[in-house]
């Protein structure tokens, strides 16, 4: 799950898509024609939304984008669906579908233990240990405060998402979690933490916490349930929007039986974009929460600099960056391959909802260059142009070819399974990796930071990162030497690390989060879709609209060979297939 506030490209334009993007909606029987399941034709989306923002939306949906989006409050309303729900029927992605909401599932869970404060059950200065059998260590005299602030000393995770794990479970691998410091001392974000919390509700409450939330939190304005759990009971209601990842493979469909406790109180949560939109104003207008705990929600709070403030559950930005205060909160990642965002304008009781639900290279840059276009005032853009590729350059460039003297070094191309406008170039050795990494303008001190981190994980000096070395010399026997190859930055670092064992080596790759607990891990090889630029040469996707191209392929002097050229220099790569 992610780091609330983490993309903040993104809410950036859920700021400004909320002030300056949409319509009144005076016909609201049309709303519900368009939530029908059917595509939407552009004349209705026009109808929803202001024309000109309607015919960017269909230009991103023709590109790929898959994505539903409710803008709710003040004189205008907005609500569509882009793309396709899922691939194996074809149905349409409306307002009404649901997705995973990710991390904001902590917003609920922290909803859920100022309502039991509320009523006596639990005070937020108790420590947790007196509500959660069985916790010990350090994190034990941690307060529920800390927890729903991230200032509770926890670092790294408890368990894989869907990997089944019982509340006892849960509670013993916390336990043994490494503590960053005393508690109440920092910020530390920590999905842990969230998952402790769950705990304290489910052993206060008759229910447990899943009915509980979905009994007394999981409610619109009018006390209609809503939402559920995307893997349990009890769940959300079809239809669904499934994830898809970028080499095509459908993320979890939501038949994983748990118990769920790596994911609960962090994670889990469903709900369709009209639902978090109805549920968010709810939630902070009063109608779940007492009038005492609603004031809670943001007078409990933990001051981070630069005009964020964290609250139990969401953060907050201060006016200067977006013209009023903005509440927001942000989900993604894991195995489902979904994305949520939502932003809350209480000056002006308008609230948006952006969820995407495919991890195409368009998805992936929707809302960064929404976000970038809206907040500069030229309003909304259309996806970048991709030029039109020479059919027999790419036929040229297609092959294998090696880099160096090494045979194991070498770059395969081929043209790209989900889009043929572009070429599928793939890193197959150790010496290559640096070659997709170069300088990447703005995150120098993000890949000096991750890889420190990775640094320290690797030498076993985080919880996560001896269980991981545990697992590691328990499959393929002693580790002798670890090297860090390169960082490749898409969306978030990346470092590739190559891994030598007793008798044999692999590369691995590590996503680790600020405070050095991991986001992803896995094995292989640097792999993008690069697309032609407006010179012919071949770039990645994510790099078409950057002054400076991190890499760049073309042609070589002669048609055995390939120019592959970074920053650091250019590189001439042999073609051997």
């Amino acid at each position: 799950m992610e780091r609330l506030l983490r993309v903040v490209p993104l809410y950036a334009a859920a700021v400004a898509l909320v002030a300056s993007g949409c319509s009144a909606r005076a016909d609201k029987s049309n709303a519900t024609e368009t939530n029908s399941g059917e595509p939407t034709p552009f004349a209705e989306l026009a109808d929803v939304c202001e024309p000109r923002m309607a015919q960017a939306l269909q230009a991103w949906e023709d590109e790929g984008v898959t994505a539903s989006i409710t803008v709710q409050g003040g004189e205008r309303e907005c609500s569509v669906g882009l793309g396709t729900a899922d691939r194996e029927t074809g149905s349409a992605v409306t307002a009404q579908t649901a997705f995973s909401v990710g991390s904001i599932t902590k917003a609920v869970t922290a909803a859920g233990i100022l309502k039991l404060a509320d009523e006596g059950l639990v005070n937020i200065d108790d420590p947790v240990g007196d509500h959660v059998t069985g916790l010990t260590g350090d994190v034990n005299d941690a307060t529920l405060r800390h927890l729903l602030l991230h200032t509770s000393g926890l670092t790294g995770y408890h368990g894989e998402d869907h990997i089944a794990m019982s509340a006892e479970e849960a509670t013993d691998a916390i336990s043994k979690l490494s503590m960053l410091n005393e508690p109440g001392t920092t910020y530390s974000y920590t999905n842990s933490g969230y998952t402790l919390l769950a705990l304290v509700i489910e052993s206060v409450t008759d229910q447990g916490y899943r009915q509980y939330l979905q009994d007394e939190i999981l409610l619109d304005g009018d006390g209609r349930r809503i939402g559920g759990f995307w893997d349990g009971e009890p769940a959300v209601s079809d239809p669904r929007s499934f994830g898809y990842f970028s080499d095509g493979r459908q993320g979890e469909s939501g038949d994983f039986d748990g118990p769920h406790w790596a994911m609960d109180g962090n994670g889990g949560i469903a709900m369709t974009t009209l639902d978090m939109a109805a549920w968010t104003r709810a939630l902070f207008s009063g109608q779940i929460l007492s009038e005492e705990a609603t004031t809670q929600l943001t007078s409990i709070k933990k001051n981070l600099g630069d005009g964020e403030t964290e609250l139990p559950g969401w953060g907050q930005r201060d006016p200067k960056q977006f013209g009023e205060t903005a509440i927001l909160a942000s989900g993604g990642g894991g195995q489902i391959g979904h994305h949520m965002d939502v932003a809350w304008l209480p000056d002006t009781d308008r609230v948006m909802v952006i969820a995407t639900s495919a991890h195409t290279p368009n998805t992936r840059e929707f809302g960064y260059f929404l976000s970038q276009a809206l907040l500069t005032g030229t309003g909304v853009p259309t996806p970048p142009t991709i030029p039109e590729p020479d059919a027999s350059l790419m036929a040229d460039l297609v092959g294998t070819y090696q880099v160096g003297d090494d045979p194991q070094d070498r770059i395969e191309i081929a043209v790209d399974d989900n889009d043929d406008r572009g070429l599928r170039v793939t890193a197959t050795g150790p010496n290559t990796i640096p070659l997709f990494a170069g300088p990447s303008d703005g995150f120098e001190g993000e890949i000096e930071l991750h890889e420190t981190n990775v640094a320290r994980f690797l030498a076993g000096e985080t919880s996560e990162g001896q269980r991981y070395l545990e697992g590691l010399e328990a499959e393929r026997g002693p580790l002798v030497d670890t090297e860090i190859l390169a960082t490749v930055v898409a969306d978030v670092p990346v470092t590739y690390v190559l891994l030598t064992f007793d008798e044999d080596t692999d590369v691995a790759l590590i996503e680790l989060n600020r405070q050095g607990g991991s986001e992803g891990l896995g094995f292989g090889y640097p792999s993008e879709w690069f697309v032609s630029d407006e010179e012919g040469n071949f770039t990645p996707y994510r790099a078409i609209k950057a002054e400076a191209k991190p890499l760049q392929i073309r042609p070589g002097p002669t048609d055995q060979t390939l120019k592959i050229e970074n920053p650091t220099g250019v590189t001439t790569a042999q073609r051997v297939d």
